[in-house]
C-alpha cells in the first residue's frame, strides 16, 4: 500500500522536537506500507516558500517526508486554512498517487486531506489528537470538521473521551475507533535511579543546582496557557512551604519552551523559588528519560489534553503521575499505583497535598531498588499502534 501521512505535528528544522509522537507513529507505520509524509508550513511570509520546499527532516529515522508551505495570515485566515492547505497539497498528492490519506490533526489537515481525497476519489481516514478538537466550537470549522469527518472512511481517536465529544457533536459512532497512543520503549523504561543519575552526569546534563539526591518532581509539556505551568509553579510554593516546616527541600524542574517562559521566570523570582524550581528547557526524548527514572513525580496541570504522551512515557518509566483531570488522564490513570487524577476546579493546595503524597509514596516503595522491582505501569510501543491502525485501514479491525 502507498500510504501518505499528513500532519502539520512533525518535527522541522525550526522545531526539531515538534510533534515527535507522530515521528514515532509514522515510522512504524512506515514499517507495514510505503509511506511518504507531507508536513504543511503554515507562514505569512511568502518569501520563504523555496527555503521550506528545500527542508529535509531533522531527524535521522524520519520516514520519507516533504515540507509544505502554506499561507497564512495570523487572525485573518483561520477559518480558510483548508483550503490553502488542500490547493498547496493537492500538487504532490497528485504527483506521488497513494492508495491512501491518513491526516492526524482535524483542522485543517483532517478537512484538507479529506477534499483532497474526495477530489481524487481516494479513501482517506483521520485522526482526532486532543486539541483539534476545540476547533468544533467554531460553528464554521466545527461543521468542515464534522462532514469531513462523516464522509471518511474512519476517524482513529487516541482517547474514549475523543471519540464521545465527537460523537456527541454529530460524527457517526460507528466511523469511530479508539487506537490508544504508544511509547518509545527503549528510551522510556525503568532504571535504577543512580544509573540514569550517572547517565546525566557523564552527558554533561546534570545541573549544579540540583541536590546529589534530590527529592524531586518533573513537569514536561510546552510553556502555554492549557498546560498551565503557572498553576504547577503555585502549588509547588505551597508543597515548599509545608516542606520547610519538616527541613525536606524538593525540586521541581521545568522542560519545555513556550511563550510564557519569561512570565514563568518572574513568578520564580517573585515567589522565592530560585534554588527550588529550575527551567530546563526542551531537551530531547533520551535525556527526558533518564530524567523520569531519577525524579519521584511528573506534574501535568493541563486544562485541555488528547491522550498526554508525557504521562505515557512517565508510566513506561515506572514514574507515578499527579495529573489534572484532563483528556484521557483519568482513563490513563486507573492504577492508583500509576498516579492521582485531580478534579477539575480542584486548588492549588489539592494539587501540592497530591504530589506531596505521590513523592512520598514513590521513594518508599522504590527507593534506589534493583530494576526487578521497579513496574512500568505502560508497555504499550508505537509498533503496537501502528499495527492496529493499519488492521483498522485494511478492514482487519472492528467496524
Amino acid at each position: 500500500m502507498n500510504l501518505l501521512t499528513l500532519s502539520n505535528l512533525f518535527p522541522r528544522p525550526d522545531e526539531p522536537l515538534r510533534g515527535l509522537y507522530n515521528l514515532r507513529l509514522f515510522g512504524s507505520l512506515a514499517k507495514l506500507a510505503r509511506l511518504k509524509n507531507l508536513c504543511p508550513v503554515f507562514s505569512w511570509r511568502v518569501w520563504r516558500s523555496g527555503l521550506i520546499r528545500s527542508w529535509r527532516s531533522p531527524a535521522s529515522d524520519s520516514p520519507e517526508t516533504e515540507y509544505i508551505p502554506v499561507f497564512h495570515a495570523p487572525c485573518l485566515t483561520r477559518n480558510a486554512n483548508w483550503l490553502f492547505l488542500s490547493a498547496s497539497a493537492e500538487r504532490v498528492i497528485s504527483a506521488w498517487k497513494p492508495d491512501l490519506i491518513y491526516a492526524a490533526w482535524l483542522y485543517p489537515d483532517g478537512v484538507a486531506a479529506f477534499r483532497v481525497a474526495q477530489k481524487m476519489g481516494l479513501p482517506c481516514w483521520l485522526m482526532a489528537l486532543g486539541s483539534d478538537v476545540a476547533h468544533l466550537e467554531s460553528a464554521w470549522r466545527g461543521r468542515l470538521i464534522i462532514e469531513s469527518c462523516n464522509q471518511a472512511q474512519g476517524v482513529i481517536c487516541v482517547s474514549g473521551r475523543l471519540k464521545d465529544e465527537l460523537a456527541d457533536a454529530g460524527v457517526r459512532p460507528r466511523l469511530l475507533h479508539v487506537v490508544a497512543n504508544g511509547v518509545d520503549t527503549g528510551l522510556f523504561r525503568p532504571r535504577r535511579r543512580r544509573e540514569a543519575q550517572e547517565k546525566l552526569m557523564s552527558r554533561g546534563a546534570w545541573n549544579a543546582a540540583i541536590p546529589a539526591e534530590p527529592r524531586m518532581a518533573i513537569f514536561a509539556g510546552n510553556l502555554v496557557e492549557v498546560k498551565r505551568p503557572l498553576l504547577a509553579l503555585e502549588a509547588w510554593r505551597l508543597l515548599q512551604e509545608r516542606e520547610r516546616k519538616r527541613g525536606g527541600a524538593p525540586v521541581l524542574l521545568l522542560f519545555g519552551r513556550g511563550h510564557l517562559e519569561a512570565e514563568i521566570r518572574r513568578h520564580i523570582r517573585r515567589m522565592g523559588l530560585e534554588k527550588s524550581v529550575l527551567v530546563m528547557g526542551a531537551r530531547p526524548p533520551d535525556e527526558l528519560g533518564l530524567w523520569m527514572n531519577v525524579a519521584d513525580c511528573l506534574c501535568l496541570c493541563s486544562s485541555s489534553e488528547g491522550m498526554p504522551n508525557v504521562v505515557l512515557e512517565a508510566l513506561a518509566s515506572g514514574l507515578p503521575v499527579v495529573a489534572t483531570s484532563a483528556g484521557a488522564v483519568p482513563e490513563i490513570l486507573k492504577d492508583s499505583r500509576a498516579g492521582t487524577v485531580v478534579g477539575e476546579g480542584r486548588s492549588e493546595a489539592d494539587i501540592a497535598e497530591r504530589l506531596a503524597e505521590a513523592m512520598e509514596a514513590y521513594l518508599a516503595r522504590i527507593g534506589d531498588a534493583p530494576l526487578g522491582e521497579r513496574q512500568a505501569f505502560w508497555t504499550r510501543s508505537w509498533d503496537d499502534m501502528a499495527r492496529d491502525i493499519m488492521a483498522l485501514i485494511c478492514g482487519k479491525g472492528s467496524r
